[in-house]
């Protein structure tokens, strides 16, 4: 089997993003499609479709089932191993508390469990904020209702701006690194409704509890280490960018 540049570990919104961005890559569904290739982390026999890889990206959850027998497989045929994760996972003891790639993780969970296992074997793993960008706006997230009125922060990163996180780590970073992929402008909910509300005029928008601790993300470190220039600074930019493209259509 040909080596290949770029192995894409799921093809969903982030792989997608990431297979655009990069040449000479192969990405895998569950189902096979055209350009595609099967694979389904829980069907062992679909792992022998996987190629030998400069760099992996692993962009699906991982999970300690399996993960020593895929684990032997995926490092021996990578050079380079990269995990998206969560900046959800990073663990505070206040509220609006600054967490960085230092801050300790809640490591009772799964797949944090898993990531780890795979960092001390070399893996790299990034951490995402709120991932948004096209079909995926915050501003839909309100008018929908899926969330509402809060004083929490909300920390994002447009899918863009995460994509190149991910490339820049596969090239630049050193083996068990930890990154942070954020825009590093933490915005309580408040404060983007009221704005919305002027600028595009949505209506009321309803008290909603957050599930989560609000916490403020601080990715300095990582932007400064993997010399990026982020696309869209904060969601102010990136939602603006989206706007005026579905208005253009």
């Amino acid at each position: 089997m040909n080596r290949v540049e770029s192995l894409i570990l799921g093809a969903g919104y982030t792989g997608s993003r990431l297979e655009m961005a990069l040449e000479s890559s192969k990405a895998t569904r569950r189902q096979a499609r055209p350009q595609c290739l099967e694979f389904d982390y829980d069907r062992k026999e679909s792992w022998k479709n996987l190629p030998p890889s400069e760099t992996c990206f692993w962009t699906f959850p991982a999970q300690t089932q399996n993960l020593k027998d895929f684990s032997e497989l995926i490092f021996s045929r990578a050079k380079t191993i990269v995990i998206v994760s969560s900046t959800g996972f990073f663990l505070t003891t206040e509220k609006d508390e600054v967490v960085n790639e230092e801050s300790k993780l809640d490591t009772s969970q799964d797949r944090v469990q898993a990531e780890e296992f795979l960092r001390e074997r070399g893996a790299i793993v990034v951490h995402a904020a709120g991932i948004y960008g096209p079909n995926r706006s915050p501003l839909d997230w309100l008018v929908t209702g899926r969330v509402g009125w809060s004083e929490n922060f909300l920390n994002l990163i447009h899918v863009d701006d995460l994509v190149s996180v991910l490339i820049q780590a596969s090239r630049l970073s050193g083996k068990s690194e930890r990154w942070i992929a954020s825009d590093g402008q933490p915005k309580r909910w408040s404060e983007l409704i009221l704005e919305w509300q002027k600028k595009y005029g949505i209506g009321e928008i309803k008290e909603k509890t957050g599930r989560r601790p609000s916490k403020r993300v601080d990715p300095s470190r990582t932007l400064s280490t993997l010399q990026i220039k982020l696309k869209y600074p904060s969601v102010y930019e990136g939602v603006d960018a989206m706007r005026g493209s579905s208005l253009s259509n």
